[in-house]
């Protein structure tokens, strides 16, 4: 296989074109979300225990919605935690097939598309938003695509967090293959 940068290797042949994303982080930024995961739970089990403190009905409502956000956001922060720890991006494109998929330690949902359908193959634009690009950058957040290119008319993105050298480069192994490939 070959790799553009740290996150991105591909396998290219006559037939098909096969790239790994990887999402995985650095040993610290692991341990960091586990660290947050820790006291995000420490904190949402306090607030269940006063769910039980005898309190006014107000009270507890009030109580009961904030003990539904911190459980949204535990959710959040355990699924950025398994990404990290074995999060893939596998796109493959073979034939007139195009399969995308994100997998975390082997599971996830597989996309396929018409190869032959795929257009305005780009980066991403953020905009210029100092802020936003920084976000979406950041090891403790999903997201951050930097490859789009649209199916019948609807956009789709790949390509989480990888740099914008990379992301060049990676669209021109894409935008070789593709005629290649689903001819």
């Amino acid at each position: 296989m070959k790799t553009i940068g740290k996150k991105v290797s591909y396998e290219q042949t006559p037939e098909k074109l096969l790239i790994n994303i990887n999402g995985r982080g650095t040993k610290k930024q692991v341990n960091l979300v586990i660290l947050w995961l820790l006291l995000w739970t420490i904190c949402g089990t306090i607030l269940i225990v006063e769910l039980f403190a005898d309190y006014s009905g107000q009270q507890k409502i009030v109580l009961g919605v904030m003990v539904a956000f911190w459980l949204y956001f535990e959710y959040a922060v355990y699924y950025i935690y398994r990404w990290r720890k074995g999060g893939i991006e596998i796109l493959k494109i073979q034939g007139d097939t195009m399969t995308y998929s994100r997998e975390i330690n082997g599971v996830g949902k597989v996309q396929t598309f018409d190869a032959t359908q795929v257009r305005n193959l780009k980066m991403v634009d953020y905009g210029d938003s100092d802020f936003q690009r920084a976000y979406y950058k950041s090891w403790y957040s999903i997201g951050g695509e930097m490859v789009q290119f649209t199916i019948n008319g609807r956009e789709h993105r790949v390509a989480m967090q990888i740099e914008d050298d990379d992301a060049k480069k990676l669209l021109k192994v894409i935008d070789k293959a593709l005629p290649e490939i689903s001819s």
